[in-house]
C-alpha cells in the first residue's frame, strides 16, 4: 500500500520536518517525514512550485519511497516485553 501510494503522486503528501527555499517566485522543498497510521517514512523526494502561477506542482526528484519494505511487527515488541518481566520476578524469588 505504501509503495502504490508514493508512485501515484502528483503533487506532495503532506510531511513534517521537510527543507523549503523560495528561489525568485519558485517554493522548492525536499524530504521530511510523512506519517501513514503507525508507520514513519522518510522522504527524499523533490517538488517546485511557481508561486506566480500557483496552477501545478513539478516533481524534481521521485524519491525512493515507493521502493520501501515495511518489516515492522508490533507484536514481536510486545513479547519482548513479556519476556523481561518474567526475568525481574525470577531475580525477586532467588533471595540472598
Amino acid at each position: 500500500a505504501v509503495a502504490e501510494y508514493f508512485a501515484s503522486l502528483t503533487e506532495p503528501c503532506p510531511r513534517i520536518h521537510c527543507a523549503m527555499v523560495v528561489r525568485g517566485s519558485t517554493l522548492v522543498i525536499y524530504g521530511g517525514i510523512f506519517e501513514m497510521g503507525d508507520v514513519e517514512v522518510t522522504l527524499d523526494d523533490c517538488w517546485a512550485l511557481d508561486l506566480g502561477k500557483r496552477d501545478q506542482w513539478r516533481r524534481l526528484l521521485p524519491g525512493t519511497m515507493d521502493r520501501l519494505v515495511w518489516r515492522g511487527d508490533g507484536e514481536a515488541d510486545d513479547d519482548d516485553d513479556d519476556d523481561d518481566d518474567d526475568d525481574e520476578e525470577e531475580d525477586e524469588d532467588e533471595g540472598p
